[in-house]
């Protein structure tokens, strides 16, 4: 100011670049350590004091300078100037906003000036870009690079997934990048197996035979064959068996059967009663033995029993159990009640009893004979 440096001095530790561009010092709040005046400002003194400081430890360069210029922020309802450094460019003209046109440089050699960016030759994502170098204000992205929309990606390239796709993959189960499908990203294809990334195959139960929450093949899995649908049941003396899914989404199974005489179904709706259902049903005497049905085994001894016939071989029918031997001998009997012996072992009755009435005068039986 009046031909004189000022007291600041914004000198940068920073080295200048090995490319033409603009360095700056100061901002638009920066005083300078002083008070301004309009005539200070306007005046023929006002100016830049500039030097140039090499520190290298040998040899020597040069510090080359091909214009200054000044910026003066001033408020009083005055135009404020836009500068290149605020609107983020880096090359290309700029209008100012209060008439005039700045130049924000240029880029290097074999880079492109975009939209005022420099940068799609760099090797790195920055600025507009959408992957490295390209997208944005730079030449638009190949197959599988990143994208933010359709304008990022080159003709016929669609952004899908966030990645410029050969199609617009629009098909259930499909998608554009590795991390979905296992493919090469850029690539429509199927969506890896047991997976839904997208949310697009809702879970049904699988007694609907229907979807099992995953993709598989480019649609939604179905739950596969032989997966349980629905369980076996039994109404009126009609068996209706297990269901299956078919894996084609059908719930199948045989049709329902009688069960065999002379058993219904059981209790709790689910089976035909049988001789190995651990219950006395049917026409059993016992549990699982016995009775009119032939597949039933006959009851060994100690077993209820309804006549000889449903005991084993070699046993007899004797008080309603399956006993060792016929016993008829007076004072014997074949169950537990009347001997205090395990039941199917003929034995004497029980002292000073006579359930079966076999000794006149009222007398009891005692040591297999009944009392003199």
């Amino acid at each position: 100011v009046g031909g004189a440096p000022v007291s600041a001095s914004r000198a940068s530790s920073s080295a200048w670049g090995t490319s033409w561009g603009y360095t700056t010092y100061g901002g638009p709040t920066d005083l300078w350590g002083r008070t301004w005046t309009a005539a200070e400002v306007n005046g023929a003194g006002f100016g830049v004091a500039l030097s140039a400081k090499w520190v290298g430890a040998t040899g020597s360069d040069l510090a080359l300078v091909d214009h200054v210029r000044v910026t003066v922020y001033h408020g009083g309802g005055c135009c404020v100037p836009k500068t290149c450094l605020g609107q983020g460019l880096s090359c290309g003209p700029l209008d100012d906003g209060c008439g005039t046109t700045l130049d924000c440089g240029s880029c290097a050699t074999g880079d492109s000036c975009l939209a005022g960016t420099c940068g799609c030759k760099n090797g790195v994502k920055n600025g507009s870009e959408s992957d490295v170098d390209c997208g944005g204000v730079c030449p638009k992205c190949a197959a599988g690079k990143s994208c933010g929309g359709a304008a990022d990606c080159a003709s016929a390239l669609t952004c899908v997934d966030g990645v410029c796709c050969q199609s617009a993959c629009t098909g259930l189960c499909q998608a554009c990048t590795s991390a979905k499908t296992g493919v090469a990203s850029g690539t429509c294809a199927s969506i890896s197996a047991g997976t839904d990334p997208d949310g697009e195959c809702a879970f049904d139960p699988a007694s609907t035979c229907q979807k099992t929450g995953f993709c598989k093949n480019g649609a939604c899995e179905l739950h596969p064959a032989t997966t349980p649908c629905a369980p076996a049941s039994c109404s009126a003396g009609q068996l209706t068996p297990a269901k299956a899914c078919d894996g084609s989404g059908q719930c199948l199974g045989g049709a329902a059967t009688a069960c065999p005489a002379p058993y219904a179904c059981n209790a709790a709706g689910t089976a035909c009663q049988s001789c190995g259902d651990g219950l006395k049903n049917g026409s059993e005497t016992d549990v699982d033995c016995g009775g009119s049905t032939a597949s039933c085994a006959r009851c060994a001894q100690g077993k209820s029993c309804g006549g000889t016939s449903d005991c084993q071989g070699g046993l007899s029918c004797v008080d309603g159990v399956c006993c060792q031997s016929a016993c008829t001998a007076t004072c014997m009997a074949c169950v537990f009640s009347k001997t205090g012996v395990a039941s199917g072992s003929c034995a004497n009755i029980s002292p000073n009893t006579d359930p079966d009435n076999e000794c006149p005068g009222n007398k009891a039986c005692i040591n297999g004979a009944c009392q003199p």
